[in-house]
């Protein structure tokens, strides 16, 4: 019996047309929505809140063009970062984000007329050395309007250059900050080089300003360095500036330290910059700091004999701070390496009403203070601690602060340092980088109208600081550890695997297939001796 077919039931045909209808569908659907699985542990792969929140912020098509060398791309894991990052970015962002990663030798002229950094590497090919002229920079086109991160070969501070850039073009204006020196004798380019340069790589534009001038209206930010010699006159353009509800960084003291043929200190007199901060919520000490948390730095003496000899002394004047003394409750502590402050000053709330006090950093709990003799110069520990058990406690370095001054259109939020010279040169003498990161971090979270910027709750009269801090790029290959430990465990659990476990693995396996074939032989043996001849049937 034979059964007939349609020739429209062929199933094979049905289920290719049902086929072509789901992928036109699933076609369509990813036009308009938008999935992407991280399947990292601790996703790694994912771009943090600011990068998403920036997506959202962009209302028309943006264009980023990755210019990078071949050579470097090799040579180097930031490039794969950089262009990682940046492909994640463009994913997301649901066809508002194009991207073009281009090779500079492809399009000869084009990346120096985009304003693209160059570098030199060495490179050593067939026990010859040579340099060769490398390419890395981001250029970001938005409608007719452009902007350039010139040489980038990381992706450390990735995510918040690419976010100021970007906001700077939707908003058509460059991001403009007020710097303001307070100590006479010293300037932005002979004192505080590092952080000017740390400054224009991120890509901020500067306007220094000398004592009693006004600030900019388009600046989006105050710094104030020093204030030893700010009097009245020219602590009223910063008074203005804070009436009018604009944030503000401060790095001030109650102590000068004169550091010419030998170190000493002399307590402030001029209080005009310290009577508008107790105004604000924050009273400065007129004495010094000390903690056991110190640097160890040299000084260059002399011995009996004349000859210059160099000693090394623990100076609690210059103290480190620790990791457990932050407090990152409010959001208002900058994400960085460390912080080292020179000479700082005790913070605390003068309790004006109106204002808003919150402790950001603060010393270990055996610190202790100089109220009275100021011995600075180099020499023992214990020259230091005449007050010591007077004043031993646990001080506030820095503090952020909220102010609503009558008639300003907002509340105005500061973040205070007690140090003066931290942002400074000086610096470098301790290996002390980490503390313009700071710095950077901070502007980040005061500039208004930010990603990273702290906001005011006017409705409910309360400040909120909820932040959304950057997330790090991080390199997650094993080659690439990130402290000696890790480095430690990956060698050990590479050496178990290697020299024990794939061996004793393939010496198991041999073992249960040696098994498997004595059982297969002994089957047929069992079957002869346990059968019987069978007899016919009658």
């Amino acid at each position: 019996m034979s059964a007939t077919r349609t020739r429209h039931s062929d199933p094979g045909a049905l289920a290719a047309v049902l086929v072509v209808v789901a992928v036109a569908l699933v076609c369509g659907l990813s036009l308009r929505f938008h999935l992407r699985l991280d399947l990292s542990s601790d996703r790694t792969n994912s771009l943090g809140p600011v990068s998403c929140a920036l997506v959202r912020e962009i209302p028309e098509k943006l264009r980023i063009s990755y210019y990078v060398s071949p050579i470097l791309a090799q040579r180097s894991p930031g490039p794969g970062l950089v262009e990682d990052y940046l492909r994640n970015l463009a994913a997301i962002s649901g066809g508002r984000i194009s991207l073009d990663v281009v090779d500079p030798a492809q399009r000869p002229g084009e990346a120096e007329k985009a304003g693209m950094g160059t570098g030199k590497i060495n490179i050593i090919e067939k026990n010859q050395s040579r340099q060769a002229v490398v390419y890395s920079g981001i250029l970001i086109e938005y409608l007719d309007r452009s902007g350039v991160i010139p040489f980038i070969v990381d992706g450390g501070d990735l995510e918040n250059m690419i976010a100021r850039t970007v906001k700077a073009l939707i908003a058509g204006s460059d991001p403009l900050l007020a710097v303001l020196v307070g100590d006479a004798g010293k300037s932005l380019d002979n004192d505080f080089s590092l952080l000017r340069k740390a400054l224009e790589n991120n890509l901020w534009k500067i306007a220094e300003l000398s004592p009693g001038d006004k600030v900019p209206e388009s600046a989006s930010l105050l710094l104030v360095l020093g204030n030893a010699d700010l009097g009245g006159a020219a602590a009223a353009p910063v008074r203005d500036w804070l009436s009018s509800g604009r944030n503000a960084f401060f790095a001030v003291k109650g102590v000068d330290i004169k550091a010419g043929d030998e170190v000493r200190a002399v307590r402030l007199g001029n209080t005009a910059i310290l009577d508008l901060l107790y105004s604000c919520g924050v009273a400065v000490g007129k004495s010094l700091v000390l903690d056991r948390s110190a640097l160890t730095v040299p000084f260059q003496g002399a011995e009996a004999s004349g000859n210059e000899k160099v000693d090394y002394f623990l100076y609690p004047h210059w103290i480190m701070i620790r990791p457990e003394n932050l407090d990152r409750s409010g959001g208002l502590v900058p994400e960085s390496g460390g912080l080292d402050l020179f000479w700082p000053s005790p913070l605390e709330s003068s309790g004006v009403p109106g204002t808003d006090f919150h402790p950001l950093i603060m010393t270990g709990k055996k610190a202790w203070l100089q109220t009275k003799d100021f011995v600075v110069a180099p020499g023992p520990e214990s020259s230091y601690e005449a007050e010591l058990e007077a004043t031993v406690g646990q001080y506030t370095l820095a503090a952020s602060a909220q102010v609503r001054i009558p008639g300003a259109a907002g509340p105005s939020r500061l973040i205070v340092v007690g140090s003066s010279d931290f942002a400074s040169d000086l610096s470098a003498m301790t290996g002390s980088a980490f503390n313009t990161d700071f710095v950077l971090g901070a502007i980040d979270l005061l500039v208004p109208g930010t990603l990273f910027a702290a906001t005011g709750n006017e409705s409910s009269g309360k400040s909120s600081t909820e932040v959304l801090k950057p997330r790090k790029v991080r390199d997650r290959r094993f080659s690439r550890a990130e402290s000696a430990e890790s480095a430690g465990r990956l060698i050990s659990a590479n050496y178990f695997i290697n020299l024990f476990f794939i061996p004793a693995g393939i010496v198991i396996a041999g073992m249960i297939h040696v098994a498997g074939r004595k059982r297969m032989r002994k089957k047929p043996e069992r079957a002869g001796k346990t059968s019987r001849p069978t007899v016919p049937a009658p």
